[in-house]
């Protein structure tokens, strides 16, 4: 089982199962907490809802996370992706220690996930992550928000892409 996390305060996380085409197992939105006046990856929270989601799965449990971007057009964009890449990683390292987390890059590098899904990595990247998840999981609902389904969307196309890695070592 695979599940994908888009990194960000407005991110998600999707559990997909290891076979293709099955349709997303369960998703919920980032969870969030206020500290000091800002808001904050609840760390516990999201590594909970992972070992919970996982259950007492007898196979592999592989956890995607979306890298911070190499470069962003504000130092505040950065500063908070980043610091959410930690929240994400060290709580899933804290309670879930038997899982195996991979880094997935995102944006412009040539292995990111969203050119190898997407095939694009400007412009109207969510109306293309909108195509490719209804062409692969058709008639998905996924959030009853915009910004939810987006999420949603890139964090199980996050998952599919390392589903899709694995297969192709096997």
């Amino acid at each position: 089982m695979i599940f994908g996390i888009d990194n960000g305060l407005s991110g998600a996380v999707v559990q997909l199962s290891d076979c293709d085409g099955c349709a997303p197992i369960a998703a919920t939105l980032m969870p969030c907490m206020k500290v000091v006046g800002h808001n904050e990856i609840d760390g516990r929270a999201l590594a909970q809802w992972v070992r919970d989601a996982a259950g007492t799965a007898k196979e592999r449990v592989i956890v995607a996370i979306e890298e911070c971007p190499e470069h962003a057009k504000q130092k505040s964009i950065m500063r908070s992706m980043a610091m959410s890449y930690g929240i994400i990683v060290g709580s899933i390292r804290a309670l879930c220690p038997h899982f195996l987390i991979v880094r997935v890059r995102s944006g412009n590098a040539k292995d990111s996930w969203q050119r190898e899904m997407l095939g694009i990595i400007t412009g109207d990247t969510k109306g293309k992550a909108k195509e490719v998840a209804e062409h692969i999981w058709p008639g998905h609902h996924w959030h009853k928000t915009k910004a939810g389904s987006e999420a949603m969307r890139d964090a199980a196309l996050i998952a599919e892409f390392v589903r899709r890695e694995i297969h192709q070592k096997k």
